[in-house]
């Protein structure tokens, strides 16, 4: 039995640690408009967030929308960070002295990452030749060579016991 608990127990801790959340969703109100902040936070470099902004006028029994007067970070490509919303409400529903209760929600898109691979032709003033092969992905990896021809010419001396003999 505590095998099986303290299984779903590191399950639980790593759904949390992978997972994408939206979090400190804040509404102020100016004028004619609502403007809704909130941050995006757990997402991987190949995912982001197609964003849309609900309300419900009954403390949260019941959400309404998505609202679409709306500029701001709402739509698709969110990333991870700190991002508003900026609703005309008066244009939208014509409610007056109620309160609001907002719901901010994202659908995960994950892009596919695609491996490719690739060869390229590396030198410079002393190392002529060289060879760059490798690929590039989610895991990527190269490994290159170089040649100097210089090694392949005759030497201006030769060595014997450790000293220099015949420098031209």
């Amino acid at each position: 039995m505590k095998k099986i608990y303290l299984l779903s127990l590191l399950a639980f801790n790593f759904s949390i640690l992978f997972s994408q959340e939206i979090k400190n969703i804040k509404a102020t109100a100016a004028a004619d408009q609502i403007t809704v902040s909130y941050t995006v936070s757990g997402l991987k470099f190949n995912q982001s967030l197609n964003i849309s902004l609900y309300y419900s006028t009954d403390k949260g029994q019941t959400f309404t929308g998505p609202v679409t007067a709306v500029i701001g970070d709402v739509g698709k490509d969110i990333r991870n960070g700190n991002h508003q919303i900026i609703w005309d409400a008066l244009k939208e529903v014509p409610f007056t002295q109620q309160d609001l209760v907002f719901d901010v929600r994202g659908e995960l898109v994950e892009q596919k990452i695609e491996k490719s691979l690739f060869v390229s032709y590396v030198g410079n003033t002393t190392t002529y030749l060289g060879l760059r092969v490798g690929s590039i992905g989610k895991v990527g990896w190269y490994i290159e060579g170089r040649m100097n021809l210089l090694g392949f010419e005759k030497s201006n001396y030769d060595y014997e016991n450790g000293l220099v003999k015949d420098y031209d």
